[in-house]
Protein backbone atom coordinates (compact mmCIF):
# COMPACT_ATOMS: atom_id res chain seq x y z
CA UNK A 1 0.00 0.00 0.00
CA UNK A 2 1.09 3.61 -0.20
CA UNK A 3 1.58 4.63 3.36
CA UNK A 4 4.96 2.33 3.11
CA UNK A 5 5.81 4.95 0.52
CA UNK A 6 6.17 7.74 2.77
CA UNK A 7 9.38 8.96 3.48
CA UNK A 8 9.29 12.41 4.97
CA UNK A 9 7.78 15.12 5.80
CA UNK A 10 9.41 18.54 5.01
CA UNK A 11 8.54 22.03 4.64
CA UNK A 12 7.75 23.62 0.96
CA UNK A 13 6.08 25.93 -0.81
CA UNK A 14 3.15 25.15 -2.70
CA UNK A 15 3.22 27.93 -5.22
CA UNK A 16 6.70 27.39 -5.93
CA UNK A 17 6.11 23.34 -6.74
CA UNK A 18 3.69 24.37 -8.98
CA UNK A 19 5.36 26.75 -10.84
CA UNK A 20 7.98 24.21 -11.53
CA UNK A 21 5.35 21.81 -13.06
CA UNK A 22 4.30 24.86 -15.24
CA UNK A 23 7.53 25.63 -16.09
CA UNK A 24 8.07 22.12 -17.41
CA UNK A 25 4.44 21.17 -18.81
CA UNK A 26 3.73 23.69 -20.66
CA UNK A 27 5.31 22.70 -23.97
CA UNK A 28 3.76 19.27 -23.75
CA UNK A 29 0.38 20.90 -23.43
CA UNK A 30 0.86 23.41 -26.41
CA UNK A 31 1.64 20.45 -28.37
CA UNK A 32 -1.68 18.84 -27.85
CA UNK A 33 -3.12 22.28 -28.69
CA UNK A 34 -3.90 22.76 -25.48
CA UNK A 35 -2.88 25.77 -23.29
CA UNK A 36 -2.01 25.35 -19.74
CA UNK A 37 -2.41 28.72 -17.35
CA UNK A 38 -1.03 29.33 -13.77
CA UNK A 39 -2.48 31.71 -11.53
CA UNK A 40 -0.94 31.65 -8.20
CA UNK A 41 -1.84 33.26 -4.57
CA UNK A 42 -0.24 35.87 -3.84
CA UNK A 43 1.06 35.24 -1.13
CA UNK A 44 3.81 31.75 -0.13
CA UNK A 45 1.57 29.12 0.76
CA UNK A 46 3.69 27.04 3.20
CA UNK A 47 2.59 23.35 3.54
CA UNK A 48 4.46 20.39 4.56
CA UNK A 49 4.43 16.46 3.24
CA UNK A 50 6.65 14.07 1.22
CA UNK A 51 7.19 16.37 -1.45
CA UNK A 52 8.08 13.32 -4.40
CA UNK A 53 4.71 11.80 -3.54
CA UNK A 54 2.72 15.27 -3.39
CA UNK A 55 4.63 15.81 -6.80
CA UNK A 56 3.21 12.50 -8.25
CA UNK A 57 -0.17 13.99 -7.44
CA UNK A 58 0.34 17.70 -9.24
CA UNK A 59 1.68 14.46 -11.85
CA UNK A 60 -1.58 12.57 -12.03
CA UNK A 61 -3.94 15.40 -12.26
CA UNK A 62 -2.11 17.29 -15.09
CA UNK A 63 -1.37 13.99 -17.11
CA UNK A 64 -5.42 13.92 -16.78
CA UNK A 65 -6.00 16.91 -18.52
CA UNK A 66 -3.60 16.49 -21.20
CA UNK A 67 -4.80 13.21 -21.82
CA UNK A 68 -8.79 14.26 -21.86
CA UNK A 69 -9.21 17.81 -22.52
CA UNK A 70 -10.52 18.63 -25.16
CA UNK A 71 -8.36 20.16 -28.24
CA UNK A 72 -8.12 24.00 -28.16
CA UNK A 73 -9.33 24.84 -24.58
CA UNK A 74 -7.33 25.71 -21.17
CA UNK A 75 -6.18 23.66 -18.43
CA UNK A 76 -6.18 25.69 -15.18
CA UNK A 77 -3.51 25.44 -12.48
CA UNK A 78 -4.75 27.54 -9.63
CA UNK A 79 -3.55 27.59 -6.15
CA UNK A 80 -4.93 29.47 -3.06
CA UNK A 81 -5.39 29.40 0.70
CA UNK A 82 -8.85 28.23 2.66
CA UNK A 83 -10.47 27.81 6.08
CA UNK A 84 -12.13 25.06 6.85
CA UNK A 85 -13.49 24.91 10.48
CA UNK A 86 -9.96 25.51 12.24
CA UNK A 87 -7.93 23.81 9.93
CA UNK A 88 -6.21 25.91 6.96
CA UNK A 89 -5.34 24.47 3.65
CA UNK A 90 -2.94 25.24 1.37
CA UNK A 91 -5.31 24.39 -2.04
CA UNK A 92 -4.39 23.75 -5.40
CA UNK A 93 -6.71 22.96 -9.02
CA UNK A 94 -6.57 21.72 -12.00
CA UNK A 95 -9.50 22.45 -13.84
CA UNK A 96 -10.34 21.53 -18.10
CA UNK A 97 -12.73 21.26 -20.43
CA UNK A 98 -13.20 17.29 -21.06
CA UNK A 99 -13.37 15.83 -24.30
CA UNK A 100 -16.81 14.04 -23.23
CA UNK A 101 -19.47 14.86 -20.90
CA UNK A 102 -19.05 13.10 -17.24
CA UNK A 103 -21.98 12.29 -15.35
CA UNK A 104 -22.98 12.84 -11.95
CA UNK A 105 -22.37 8.88 -11.32
CA UNK A 106 -19.45 8.83 -13.29
CA UNK A 107 -17.79 11.91 -11.21
CA UNK A 108 -18.50 9.85 -7.97
CA UNK A 109 -16.20 7.35 -9.14
CA UNK A 110 -13.40 9.01 -10.48
CA UNK A 111 -11.01 7.46 -7.79
CA UNK A 112 -12.57 4.68 -7.63
CA UNK A 113 -9.42 2.05 -7.64
CA UNK A 114 -8.79 0.82 -11.99
CA UNK A 115 -12.35 2.88 -12.97
CA UNK A 116 -11.86 3.79 -16.42
CA UNK A 117 -15.10 6.00 -18.01
CA UNK A 118 -15.00 4.16 -21.30
CA UNK A 119 -13.69 0.53 -21.12
CA UNK A 120 -12.72 0.77 -24.59
CA UNK A 121 -10.08 3.53 -23.26
CA UNK A 122 -7.44 0.42 -22.83
CA UNK A 123 -4.37 2.43 -24.16
CA UNK A 124 -5.33 5.82 -22.53
CA UNK A 125 -3.97 4.92 -18.86
CA UNK A 126 -4.08 1.98 -15.93
CA UNK A 127 -7.27 3.80 -14.07
CA UNK A 128 -4.61 3.67 -11.43
CA UNK A 129 -3.68 8.25 -11.03
CA UNK A 130 -6.73 9.26 -9.53
CA UNK A 131 -6.97 6.53 -7.03
CA UNK A 132 -3.19 6.56 -6.46
CA UNK A 133 -3.81 10.74 -5.73
CA UNK A 134 -6.74 10.05 -3.48
CA UNK A 135 -4.60 7.79 -1.36
CA UNK A 136 -1.38 10.18 -1.06
CA UNK A 137 -3.94 13.30 0.11
CA UNK A 138 -5.15 10.53 2.71
CA UNK A 139 -1.79 9.82 3.93
CA UNK A 140 -0.78 13.66 4.07
CA UNK A 141 -4.10 14.47 6.21
CA UNK A 142 -5.55 15.80 3.23
CA UNK A 143 -7.80 15.28 0.78
CA UNK A 144 -8.62 15.48 -2.71
CA UNK A 145 -12.45 16.27 -4.34
CA UNK A 146 -13.92 16.15 -7.86
CA UNK A 147 -16.41 18.30 -9.58
CA UNK A 148 -18.42 19.94 -12.26
CA UNK A 149 -18.90 23.52 -12.41
CA UNK A 150 -20.10 24.82 -15.87
CA UNK A 151 -18.35 22.33 -18.46
CA UNK A 152 -15.00 22.77 -16.13
CA UNK A 153 -14.01 19.56 -14.07
CA UNK A 154 -12.38 20.61 -11.11
CA UNK A 155 -9.71 18.57 -8.79
CA UNK A 156 -9.24 20.30 -5.77
CA UNK A 157 -6.48 19.05 -3.73
CA UNK A 158 -5.96 20.29 0.05
CA UNK A 159 -3.27 20.16 2.15
CA UNK A 160 -2.78 21.13 5.67
CA UNK A 161 -1.01 23.66 6.55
Amino acid sequence: MIETYLKKEVPFELNELLRQFYEEEEEAFREKELELSLSLHNEPISCEGDIQLLARVVNNLLSNALKYSKRGTTIWLKSGVEKKGHISYGVFSVSNVPKNKISEEELKHLFDRLYKRDASRSGQGSGLGLSIARNIMKLHGGRIEAEMIEGLLSFKVYLKR
